[in-house]
């Protein structure tokens, strides 16, 4: 008799009904285009196949990546995309693709006319568009596209795209010596402090090499017959975010020195601002490698963060920097600070409000009107004002002052809509100052959904519509 320790295995189906479950159809992800005048239907697989779960993997700075094709290991993926008209009458008309697709990072185009998307093939991923009306399918790029870090791509405008590519003379790997070429030196820069634990960093001078290996990326526009203009050479970009306007681009790399302690998102960065074409507008900040000194959530870096482009305007930057070091132990009356600064970048930052909290995010809705959050985790406390953007020496208005983690009292969250057909901004009533919140309506009664009016110059809020038991 056969020692069953000794058996051969071989992955087996539950029986019924627990596999027809299990394969039950999942429900699509549906992606409105911003003219909403089409939405996409993206199918899932029930289950992703065991193949997916065996692809190798590498362990760096906190990534898992894998090698065979230069992005995330075990990314999820579509593996059907319909289109259709929001309006009634016509019916899902279904995209012609190679056979398997694994469909990812799908994005319309600004003017709704154009859908992108990756396939990701056994050697790495391409960029393909589909054209709306015909619902033709064109392949823009080899599969070289880079996704290890950040997405590998972005609309700049309605007939280009910026994509990171993997240098078409990268090589091999680099190859793992035998015995080490010395001893492995870790430096602390900033005294005594405690540290939390993180998984998959980097090990040893080779596991840098490779970091860098697979990071390193061309930044090029890509138009939509296929022309390339290279416009940043063999970085480590995280990210290039176009401006509203599309002049220009948020351009984020990492450098060295890296850390054995730390992942990537912690590890030095430059943020600059360049043109479409690739020439260098403004430099933002250099951040150093961030070290705690804290375990406390609170602690954030010191210098420049949260950099971004204001949604409401053509090209405006927007930060934040702390006031109190980035220390929360630091008993200080204001935490941190937000200013912008305008194309073309030559002037002195404005400031628009300063936080007694750490500041959270922002809703920009218009010249005088942005929403901002600020919160202590510490207290759970949270409070939402209304700040003047254009005259920021105005007062800010305080609208809530809460715990974010009563949700009887939450107040729901703004609604918004597009502006420059892909950044998204308050959505206001007509001719007035008022804006929606729609929320989950949670009470000891159960959830109850509900959209409510606030009327910004007033404070006042009225139900306009709230969900009712069967």
């Amino acid at each position: 008799m056969d020692n069953p320790s000794n058996t051969e295995q071989i992955w087996q189906s539950p029986p019924e009904p627990i596999a027809q479950i299990l394969n039950a159809p999942s429900p699509p992800t549906i992606l409105l285009s911003p003219n909403r005048q089409w939405m996409v239907e993206l199918e899932k697989p029930s289950l992703q196949a065991i193949a997916h779960y065996a692809e190798p993997e590498i362990p760096l700075a906190g990534l898992l990546l894998n090698p065979k094709t230069n992005t995330l290991s075990r990314l999820s993926f579509y593996q059907n995309l319909k289109i259709r008209a929001v309006s009634a009458g016509e019916g899902d008309r279904t995209v012609a693709l190679p056979n398997s697709p694994q469909i990812g990072y799908v994005k319309w185009s600004p003017n709704s006319q154009k859908l992108a998307f990756t396939l990701t093939q056994d050697t790495g991923l391409e960029l393909w568009v589909v054209d709306v009306d015909s619902l033709t399918a064109q392949k823009l790029t080899e599969p070289t596209l880079n996704a290890a870090y950040g997405e590998p791509y972005r609309w700049l405008s309605d007939e280009a795209l910026i994509c990171k590519f993997i240098p078409s003379h990268r090589g091999e790997p680099p190859a793992k010596p035998n015995i080490p070429l010395g001893p492995i030196i870790q430096e602390n820069f900033s005294g005594k402090s405690p540290s939390r634990t993180y998984t998959n960093l980097l090990k040893n001078p080779h596991d840098e090499a490779l970091f860098e290996y697979y990071l390193t990326a061309n930044l090029e526009k890509v138009t939509l017959d296929g022309h390339r203009t290279l416009l940043v050479s063999e970085s480590l970009i995280h990210e290039a975010v176009p401006s509203p306007n599309s002049k220009y681009l948020l351009l984020t790399q990492l450098h060295r020195p890296f850390s054995y302690q730390l992942p990537a998102s912690f590890f030095p960065k430059t943020v600059r601002v360049i043109d479409n074409t690739g020439n260098l507008i403004y430099e933002v900040a250099d951040v150093p490698l961030f070290m705690r000194r804290t375990t406390k959530f609170d602690e954030v870096r010191t210098g420049r963060r949260e950099i971004s482009w204001r949604n409401d305007t053509d090209a405006t930057l927007h930060w934040v920097e702390a006031l109190d070091e980035g220390n929360p132990t630091h008993d200080v009356a204001k935490r941190d600070t937000l200013y912008e600064l305008v194309a073309p970048f030559t002037d002195a930052p404005k400031q628009l409000w300063q936080s007694e909290y750490r500041f959270h995010h922002i809703i920009w809705g218009k010249e005088d009107v942005a929403l901002v959050w600020e919160r202590w985790y510490d207290t759970r406390k949270e409070r939402i004002w209304r700040i003047y953007p254009q005259t920021p020496d105005s007062p800010p208005q305080l609208l809530f002052d809460r715990s974010y983690e009563d949700k009887y009292t939450d107040p729901g969250s703004p609604m918004t809509t597009l502006r420059f057909q892909r950044y998204r901004v308050l959505r206001f009533a007509p001719q007035s100052n008022t804006i929606y919140l729609s929320g989950r309506g949670a009470s000891p009664n159960g959830v109850h959904p509900f959209l409510d009016s606030l009327d910004l110059e007033t404070g006042h809020t009225q139900r306009l519509w709230q969900c009712q038991d069967p």
